[in-house]
């Protein structure tokens, strides 16, 4: 039994020692060359790995094995530089097994010397496809990923809890649009977020971070540039023993959809609106014909029965003024018409000294009756494309207006400003020093088609109803200000929805 033992020893010594069974028993592609580089011996892990006999390697050229990229490289990395007297670097290529699949083999040539002569090579190489695979696919996903993200303006981010670090994707910095190499940080993160905003990221971050509450929002965001945007951060959280050791989301630029969602929104609002004026529309051509209508038809049978020729002169002059009112009448229910048909409007240059050199004299009888002056009290912009004819129809209504609620106190003043808001949009402000309108009573409804007040009796309703229709027709935007026995101020913003 010790012999057998002393024997098993002995073997298993020899085997250590035997340099056929090292070469054929481990994980190496273990090759030698010629200084050409034919191959004069394979081991078994070579033949393996590659299908190949040792009849179908031995004395080939292993170039005739190569993918025709990879020979220029792997002559230049590895066999030049071993037949030179050093070992090569590792080097990747592809090498055709004997299914006619290429596998990738990292490979280390190295000289074999005698007497300071290099007489061959030894080549140990390893199979790392599944790798190269594995990177590959990874690669092609993170390109695809690329792609779509800058596709859809969608950027990764992720935050380590322990240790605490802050990790965003290309896309990130570019919505942000900092530099690449700026370290990203949660407070300096945050403060990218506008207004309440921030507060509402601030805490929906929180409520991740301490409970793992996801979260989906839409908020406004202020880049490092200025520019103002739209984006949407989801956040979601990752859990460990019932704790989140990591959170992780997107950050989407949507700007566009957003600002089609508000456009849509402010169709929608408007379309509504002119619904309703429509409706308003009825009621007033309803009402307001009527009278005058039924006033002809009673003023004729008086006339009809009437045998005094005065008396009957008398009603041929009322019959004329119910059919200049009716006249008047249906025009401004024409020019009403228009107005809410209008969709195309030619514009140009209008200057505003020339303008309001136009309503005076056109207003002149108006204006003298009254004891009224009209004045361009401040300037910031002379000039504005817009359609005459709506901004001529706006001024007239408003100087008209302010001469027709006057106060009985005093002479009306009717002051003319073109101004520019903080925003450098353009502004006409009309102001008075009237009777002044009662807002809390009449300002919900100062500009429906009905509303009138009663200093004036003749009033139909039409006139503030299309100013405001012509000035929201030009993408404008009109307010009020008012106070009883003070005077009114029109603030028209001429530009506030153009596109």
């Amino acid at each position: 039994m010790a012999q057998n033992t002393k024997y098993q020893e002995m073997s298993f010594n020899k085997v250590l020692t035997d340099p056929a069974y090292i070469l054929n028993n481990n994980n190496e592609m273990i090759a030698s060359h010629d200084t050409d580089g034919k191959y004069l011996f394979v081991n078994d892990t070579f033949l393996k790995i590659t299908g190949y006999t040792k009849e179908e390697l031995i004395g080939k050229n292993p170039y005739d094995f190569f993918h025709p990229d990879d020979k220029e490289l792997i002559k230049k990395e590895g066999h030049l530089p071993a037949i030179g007297g050093k070992d090569s670097t590792l080097v990747e290529f592809r090498f055709i097994a004997k299914n006619q699949e290429y596998l990738w083999l990292q490979t280390q040539t190295q000289p074999i010397n005698k007497n300071g002569e290099v007489i061959g090579l030894i080549t140990s190489s390893r199979d790392v496809s599944s790798v190269i695979d594995l990177a590959t696919t990874a690669e092609v996903s993170n390109m695809l990923f690329d792609q779509s993200s800058q596709m859809a303006v969608l950027g990764a981010w992720e935050v380590n809890v322990d240790p605490f670090k802050i990790n965003w994707s290309k896309t990130v910095y570019d919505i942000h649009e900092v530099d690449y190499s700026v370290e990203p940080g949660l407070v300096k993160a945050l403060d990218f977020f506008v207004g309440d905003d921030r507060t509402k990221v601030e805490k929906h971050f929180e409520e991740l971070m301490n409970s793992g509450t996801p979260y989906d929002l839409e908020v406004r965001f202020k880049t490092a540039k200025g520019n103002l945007k739209w984006v949407r951060s989801i956040g979601k959280a990752q859990l460990r023993n019932g704790k989140v050791w990591k959170v992780y989301g997107v950050l989407q630029d949507v700007t566009n959809a957003v600002e089609d969602k508000i456009k849509l929104k402010e169709l929608a609002q408007f379309l509504t609106r002119q619904k309703q004026q429509m409706e308003q529309f009825n009621q007033i051509v309803s009402h307001n014909l009527r009278s005058p209508i039924a006033n002809l038809g009673v003023l004729l049978n008086y006339y009809d029965e009437s045998e005094d020729e005065e008396e009957r002169a008398q009603y041929i002059k009322f019959l004329k003024q119910s059919s200049d009112s009716l006249q008047d009448l249906l025009n401004d229910l024409v020019d009403t018409v228009k107005v809410l048909n209008d969709k195309e409007i030619p514009q140009e240059p209008i200057s505003i000294e020339t303008l309001i050199t136009k309503v005076k004299r056109i207003l002149a009888l108006e204006i003298s009756n009254a004891g009224a002056t009209v004045s361009l009290d401040k300037v910031e912009w002379e000039s504005i494309d817009y359609a005459p004819i709506y901004l001529e129809s706006i001024m007239m209504n408003l100087v008209s207006n302010a001469i027709k609620y006057r106060s009985e106190d005093r002479a009306p003043e009717i002051k003319i400003s073109a101004i520019l808001n903080e925003e450098g949009e353009k502004i006409l402000k009309v102001s008075d020093n009237g009777m002044g309108i009662n807002m809390k009573r009449h300002g919900e409804k100062l500009f429906k088609l009905h509303t009138t007040f009663a200093r004036n009796k003749s009033g139909k309703g039409l006139g503030l109803f299309m100013t405001k229709q012509q000035i929201e027709a030009m993408g404008g935007e009109v307010e009020v200000d008012s106070e009883l026995g003070v005077g009114t101020t029109f603030h028209i913003n001429l530009v506030k929805y153009r596109v």
